[in-house]
């Protein structure tokens, strides 16, 4: 992708900073834009049951033309 390709998210993978588990979101509508790649991790996740407060995030993109 170059950095004016158009993309979009389709799955996000979240993995956990403390357990390691991996939790897995199929995103409908899908994401178009960093910013509402930004706007879905601030709102739509909630914290692993394992107390950690970090995880790492996995995003499937897929170029659009």
């Amino acid at each position: 992708m170059d950095k004016n390709s158009q993309f979009i998210v389709d799955k996000i993978i979240l993995v956990c900073n403390g357990c390691q588990s991996e939790r897995e979101f199929e995103i409908i509508p899908h994401i178009y834009s960093a910013e509402e790649l930004i706007t879905w991790m601030k709102t739509k996740p909630t914290a692993c049951t394992c107390g950690a407060s970090t995880c790492d995030v996995k995003a499937r993109m897929k170029e659009i033309s």
